[in-house]
């Protein structure tokens, strides 16, 4: 593990040594406040399902953010190569590099915690189903950042991983929401049900913790950082 760290540290110094991370930040927790005072604070509302429901279309936008530089950059300056010929595993290497963006995130994530105080302080929300919520987030995040991690470990462009990875992301969230309107129309109608990310989303906003849906998405990061490592590996294998 001491590899992985060694990845993760890398890739966060180089997250605040250019201007992604900053800018990452100031636009989510702009979004996010934005968000929160037009659908809760002016609807005087204590409860965060609408902000929650929000955040899925800005994480389309920013994880691939955080994400695209990852592999395609250095693989595009070539400092891939030198990375690769260090006494590391390919594994170690997309681990390092996962766990370096799911870091930011959950960064960006606390920079929200003030939002349940306010309404702790203002109105009477339900504190379960606000950690259900926030729960649902974390899940989210990292299936998004492993779909990212696939996209940008798959091309040599950042801007096609940017482009792959919002497109794939955006994808699932319309499935998501097909599979609302025809929930329990038929067998086919089930099974796009039971496959969207938003779906499960919508369980945790509602206060709901299922096994099912945190198993879902743990399955779901797991495959899509096995696929990352796999073409890390035949890259290796081709240079």
């Amino acid at each position: 593990m001491k590899n992985v760290k060694t990845i993760m540290d890398k890739e966060i110094r180089a997250y605040f040594t250019s201007p992604m991370a900053y800018t990452a930040l100031c636009l989510f927790l702009l979004i996010s406040g934005v968000i929160f005072n037009s659908n809760i604070l002016k609807e005087h509302s204590s409860e965060m399902i609408n902000l929650f429901i929000l955040m899925i279309y800005l994480f389309i936008m920013i994880i691939p953010a955080l994400t695209m530089h990852l592999f395609a950059e250095e693989r595009r300056s070539g400092t891939i190569e030198l990375l690769m010929t260090y006494p590391i595993q390919d594994w170690e290497v997309v681990m390092g590099k996962f766990l370096a963006g799911f870091a930011l995130f959950m960064g960006m994530l606390l920079l929200t915690f003030h939002f349940p105080l306010f309404l702790l302080m203002w109105g009477n929300p339900d504190p379960g189903a606000i950690l259900a919520g926030y729960l649902g987030l974390i899940l989210l995040g990292g299936t998004f950042l492993s779909i990212g991690m696939l996209a940008t470990s798959s091309t040599k462009s950042p801007n096609v991983a940017f482009i792959m990875a919002a497109g794939v992301l955006f994808g699932l969230t319309v499935i998501g929401q097909v599979a609302i309107n025809f929930a329990g129309t038929g067998a086919i109608a089930d099974f796009v049900s039971y496959i969207s990310i938003t779906e499960h989303f919508r369980n945790f906003t509602m206060g709901t913790i299922n096994s099912k849906d945190i198993v879902f998405y743990l399955s779901v990061i797991f495959f899509a950082l096995f696929a990352s490592i796999r073409l890390v590996e035949m890259r290796r294998w081709k240079n």
